[in-house]
């Protein structure tokens, strides 16, 4: 993307309620753009990579078919990993170009629950 679109177009963006998939990598947004997007009800895939965004946008994240997901080069921590774990319908998490451990991140997902389908995370 690499463009100057910020939080003012993530508004728009959130009026698109039938929109199943997103890729806003390095874009302007930031945690108060991504709360505004973070409730589309249909989106499956959403890459936010490269932008502003945090643990408190992505705690916003009420996306429940929400399957594949890109926060690489944002500001999310383990905190935002243990939050995505619990999701469900989650299959695949990429969060490379993070300060995280192997380690720590493996901790995390050994504890999602067996009975949910596999999540993969990429770091």
């Amino acid at each position: 993307a690499d463009t100057r679109a910020g939080d003012g177009v993530a508004k728009q963006v959130a009026a698109l309620k039938t929109l199943d998939s997103l890729t806003m990598n390095a874009t302007l947004v930031t945690d108060e753009g991504f709360k505004e997007i973070g409730g589309l009800p249909e989106v499956k895939f959403l890459q936010a990579a490269d932008t502003a965004i945090s643990d408190a946008g992505l705690a916003a994240l009420d996306m429940p078919l929400l399957r594949t997901l890109d926060i690489s080069g944002t500001k999310a921590s383990l905190a935002a990993l243990e939050a995505l774990v619990g999701r469900d319908e989650l299959r695949s998490l990429s969060m490379r170009k993070l300060d995280l451990k192997k380690q720590d991140v493996d901790a995390i997902v050994s504890k999602r629950d067996a009975a949910k389908d596999k999540l993969s995370v990429y770091n």
